[in-house]
């Protein structure tokens, strides 16, 4: 027989698991740090993506974010400011936004 500290639960898969009257305590949980009402975007890479980030980071001595903050800055040599403002779905943050910023010199960008 069980003590009265223990139940015994069989499942629909008949696996035996045992509750205990003692209290497992979990891991405490780290919150991110986030603006209130703001769910930040995580965006999911392709895997060659990520393998090529790693690598810049590395040639960069940087963390990952930091070598995706340096390739967004490139882009200003590939695209047309004009060409990206237009298509701009969300005004309210061109302060923010490097196509709205002030002309783009490739030669400020350093490896």
């Amino acid at each position: 027989m069980l003590e009265e500290e223990d139940e015994e639960f069989v499942t629909q898969a008949g696996i035996d698991t045992r509750r205990s009257s003692q209290q497992v305590s979990a891991a405490p949980i780290r919150a991110r740090k986030t603006v209130p009402g703001h769910k930040p975007y995580t965006p999911q890479f392709s895997e060659t993506a990520t393998v090529s980030v790693r690598r810049l980071a590395w040639a960069l001595g940087k963390k990952m974010p930091a070598a995706v903050d340096h390739m967004v800055q490139l882009l200003l040599a590939v695209y047309k400011p004009a060409s990206i403002c237009s298509h701009c779905q969300d005004k309210s943050k061109c302060q923010k936004c490097i196509f709205s910023q002030e002309p783009f010199e490739l030669s400020k960008v350093t490896l």
